[in-house]
């Protein structure tokens, strides 16, 4: 297309996985790394000279995470086993505040442990990817039947719905909101409708035999 462009904004970064924009144009990422190799956390960019490239950098947070999301001036990070978060101070790239816990004990067994998250309200909606490839009686072999019905479906493979507003929660506190979503990557919701949008990795049927 004419006029199209792009420029390097960062580069060697690690496993970078998803992005949230702030409305002054900073830039966090999310990145999966693991402990120890320097890549894992939060990383967060600002552009002060207005040339898309930026010439602040932060880094913060555990390492491990899939998702970070802006919400009610809270910066939230999906880590496998839980959702955190921390108070944005106006002005300042990195926050200055603790790090607060908003739900634990989120299921990490088997395939699909990275949490995808977005919001609806004060609602919070966190992705639990299923824990077999698809169901099937044994994992990932050719012509094995699945399941019917798939016992994961009570605690995995779908949509699960907590307080946006409460810390401290765990599983116990969320509610199913939606079922048979093999591994729902991308949540996004549609500012003018309120509609959620799921990207959804592979296999959508978990019920199959």
């Amino acid at each position: 297309t004419s006029g199209f462009c792009a420029v390097t904004v960062a580069s060697n970064l690690g496993p970078v996985r998803q992005l949230v924009v702030a409305p002054n144009g900073d830039l966090y990422a999310a990145v999966s790394g693991k402990t120890g190799d320097g890549t894992g956390g939060v990383l967060a960019f600002r552009d002060t000279s207005g040339d898309g490239r930026p010439d602040q950098r932060a880094s913060f947070g555990p390492a491990g995470g899939n998702d970070v999301k802006l919400y009610a001036g809270y910066l939230y990070f999906a880590l496998p086993d839980r959702i955190v978060r921390w108070k944005l101070t106006p002005g300042k790239l990195e926050p200055d505040t603790a790090m607060e816990t908003v739900a634990s004990g989120l299921p990490v067994g088997g395939d699909h442990i990275a949490k995808s998250i977005a919001f609806l309200g004060d609602t919070m909606i966190v992705n639990f990817g299923s824990a077999t490839n698809s169901c099937q009686q044994v994992d990932r072999k050719p012509a094995s039947p699945g399941n019917d019905p798939c016992p994961e479906l009570e605690q995995r493979a779908g949509l699960w719905a907590f307080s946006a507003t409460r810390t401290d929660q765990t599983v116990t506190d969320g509610r199913r909101w939606a079922t048979g979503l093999r591994n729902s990557t991308a949540l996004a919701v549609d500012p003018a409708t309120h509609l959620l949008y799921v990207g959804t990795h592979g296999i959508d049927q978990l019920s199959q035999s």
